[in-house]
């Protein structure tokens, strides 16, 4: 921070720090007898996959939803690294927000470029026919 100043945000580096200041409070939170209740879950044989779990469900909206809110690189990574097309995100944001697909020929494109020969409405809603 002393090297870019003050009016640079560093939101991967306040994330680590949230993170880090999470796994210490979870390790002293199992061990009081105070607010061991509190993580409970977390001494669970799965205890790791249900924290697992309660973090994609916090990504995954935002993943679809509302990229925009994620910075650029992460959102570069999911955008590569998800598996699937941006056009195919871009149809999921809008059934999801209840809007018609703007880009059913894309879409349509897409699938036909996989080998799968798909019709789709532009009127469709969840759930939808497909």
């Amino acid at each position: 921070m002393l090297l870019t100043g003050l009016n640079t945000q560093h939101t991967s580096l306040a994330v680590y720090i949230l993170m880090r200041a999470a796994a210490l409070a979870s390790g002293c939170g199992i061990k009081s007898k105070r607010f061991g209740h509190i993580c409970k879950p977390l001494t669970w044989s799965h205890g790791d996959i249900f924290l697992m779990c309660l973090s994609s469900s916090q990504i995954l909206p935002a993943c679809i939803l509302k990229q925009d809110s994620l910075s650029p690189t992460y959102r570069s990574f999911l955008n590569k690294h998800g598996g699937k097309d941006l056009v195919i995100l871009h149809g999921v944001k809008e059934l999801a927000s209840g809007l018609p697909i703007s880009n059913v020929d894309g879409i349509e494109n897409y699938y036909k470029a996989l080998g799968d020969n798909i019709k789709l409405g532009s009127d469709m809603t969840i759930p939808c026919p497909v």
